[in-house]
């Protein structure tokens, strides 16, 4: 069920189906409609209510021009204040979504049961941008995508349709017309790319904020990162040269194996045949991971540490 919730001066847009507890919420990255989880969401949405939430500026969210981790951390709390979804819910989180996601953890511990980290945005993301990469940072630093989004976000819908092209994936037509004309609409708002120039520009100061705030809580937790032989050759289908996409996969795994370390509970999966949208490659292995933490924290089952050797400071 599509919602338009009040959260004080603003207004959020979510996806809210299905019934059960614990609610698992979903925060999508960056470039990535809430539709586009629809094949998590028919995994789950018989046995557990599911919450998909689109952040300040994307979608029918309304823009406020801040574009930071903590804003996507308080929208949510207020999102499920309102909502009444009163005990801790199930947080997952895809690419920034997932930093996003870190972020609320280490602020709302008490209203997170498990954490599920999709090919997440690590809080030392500082070290991908550390790399020498002629090809690639001549066409993807960030430097570059806040240019391009700044661009964007003169445009009118209009011409961002003219620009963009945006065309619908074989798993959007499983919605009724009126939501793919929203899929659509999603790529030509230029609050999208205004929140993304906002978002890129302050997430390195996000990831240190999120870094420093103490303790990260221990909860059941599953990081799911690509299949890296599979990212590395779409990324030299793409044109990147192979010395440089062998070298930004070695260290995005790194980053993974670390993520997984910030919970003496957490566990590393990697999805075969999965590029970055893994929620779409795999999504059986978005499903099981969500259904093996909900069993954990609703049927009693067992809850050994997986990583006796954590990271205490996060």
């Amino acid at each position: 069920m599509h919602k338009i919730v009040d959260v004080g001066a603003e207004t959020i847009e979510v996806w809210l189906s299905g019934e059960g507890t614990p609610t698992v919420a979903i925060l999508p990255g960056m470039m990535c409609s809430l539709y586009d989880w629809i094949e998590v969401i028919s995994g789950l949405e018989k046995s557990l209510q599911v919450l998909l939430v689109h952040r300040a500026g994307c979608g029918e969210s309304d823009y406020t021009g801040i574009g930071t981790t903590g804003e996507a951390a308080d929208k949510l709390y207020k999102t499920l204040q309102q909502l009444k979804i009163i005990d801790p819910i199930v947080l997952v989180g895809h690419s920034y979504g997932g930093l996003c996601a870190q972020h609320f953890t280490v602020r709302y511990p008490s209203k997170v049961a498990g954490l599920i980290l999709v090919d997440s945005t690590s809080v030392h993301l500082h070290r991908l941008s550390e790399l020498v990469l002629p090809v690639s940072d001549d066409r993807d630093s960030d430097a570059a995508w806040v240019q391009r989004c700044k661009q964007y976000a003169r445009m009118s819908q209009t011409q961002l349709l003219k620009e963009i092209h945006p065309e619908l994936r074989a798993l959007h037509f499983k919605w009724p017309a009126e939501i793919q004309q929203k899929i659509k609409g999603f790529y030509c708002n230029p609050n999208l790319y205004a929140t993304m120039a906002a978002e890129i520009e302050n997430w390195t100061r996000c990831a240190t904020e999120i870094g420093q705030a103490g303790g990260f809580p221990q909860v059941p937790m599953k990081v799911i990162g690509r299949d890296p032989d599979y990212s590395t050759a779409q990324a030299v289908d793409d044109g990147t040269p192979r010395e440089e996409a062998e070298l930004l996969e070695c260290i995005w795994q790194e980053l993974m194996e670390e993520q997984a370390n910030l919970s003496k509970y957490g566990e590393r999966i990697t999805a075969s045949g999965a590029g970055h949208a893994v929620y779409e490659d795999r999504p059986d292995v978005v499903v099981d991971a969500i259904k093996d933490i909900v069993s954990v924290i609703c049927h009693g089952g067992e809850v050994v540490p997986v990583n006796p050797q954590f990271n205490k400071g996060g």
